[in-house]
């Protein structure tokens, strides 16, 4: 979904990262245990940005998650 790219490097640097790639919780598991595999709350990031993210529950970087019509198999 997220073309194997990090996406806080890509909207928040401008650089294509395929390096070292995780999932993050927006919204924290320890806080919205409800959304860990909801599709809207999971992104792609690598894993310095994981890191850096922590679990604020939230994104520092404007992202939306593509609309099933985006998607391609």
């Amino acid at each position: 979904r997220d073309k194997r790219l990090c996406q806080r490097c890509l909207i928040k640097y401008q650089i294509m990262n395929f390096d070292k790639l995780e999932v993050h919780h927006i919204k924290s598991r320890e806080h919205y245990p409800e959304l860990m595999y909801e599709d809207s709350n999971l992104i792609t990031v690598c894993h310095t940005c994981n890191n850096q993210l922590g679990t604020k529950d939230v994104l520092d970087f404007e992202w939306q998650p593509p609309k099933p019509a985006d998607l391609v198999v």
